[in-house]
């Protein structure tokens, strides 16, 4: 049995979702709607994850570039 290491960020994607459209609803609409919300996630280790633009923190959180790039560790 092989092991996947999955790396979600602990910004954008705090629930460790992987799927980059999903239903939602609330309490507007009873059918629900499709988003595209780009939660970021990379499957491979820390190594990977800094290839990619990743950083990890001091509080060993990983944070995306995206979310890096914005400022958002400095406010999680």
């Amino acid at each position: 049995m092989a092991v996947k290491t999955i790396i979600f960020c602990d910004i954008c994607n705090r629930d460790g979702r992987m799927s980059r459209e999903e239903r939602r609803t609330d309490s507007r609409s009873t059918s629900g709607r499709r988003i595209g919300d780009g939660r970021a996630w990379l499957e491979g280790g820390t190594a990977a994850a800094r290839a990619n633009g990743w950083h990890i923190d001091e509080h060993q959180r990983h944070i995306c570039g995206r979310c890096y790039k914005r400022g958002l560790h400095r406010y999680a």
